[in-house]
């Protein structure tokens, strides 16, 4: 197997995992405004804005709240998890971003 077909078999995984993670964070990206929409819809229609938190999101989908043994670690994932859940979805989509490989096409 020559270099050019290396390098078309790791391109095409590459492409593969770029097209998902931009599938991901464009989901994360219109479930924010989404979910503080609802909210609003909510409080204008009850008078009582919803606590709807990160970690209730997450609960939601099936991710369970970390548990971690250091105790600083453990302030900071409370922390986190208490965050509204727009909020914790827009810094889903910024860190997610961040982590996605920047495709070259040479």
């Amino acid at each position: 197997m020559g270099q050019s077909g290396l390098v078309s078999v790791w391109g095409g995984a590459m492409e593969s995992r770029v097209t998902f993670s931009l599938v991901g964070a464009t989901c994360l990206w219109v479930s924010a405004p989404a979910v503080l929409a609802a909210q609003l819809i909510v409080w204008f229609r009850t008078g009582a804005w919803p606590p709807w938190s990160f970690g209730d999101g997450c609960a939601f989908v099936g991710v369970g709240r970390p548990v971690v043994a250091w105790a600083a670690g453990q302030q900071i994932f409370d922390w986190v998890w208490s965050w509204p859940l727009w909020l914790g979805l827009f810094v889903s989509t910024a860190i997610l971003a961040a982590l996605i490989p920047h495709a070259r096409h040479d």
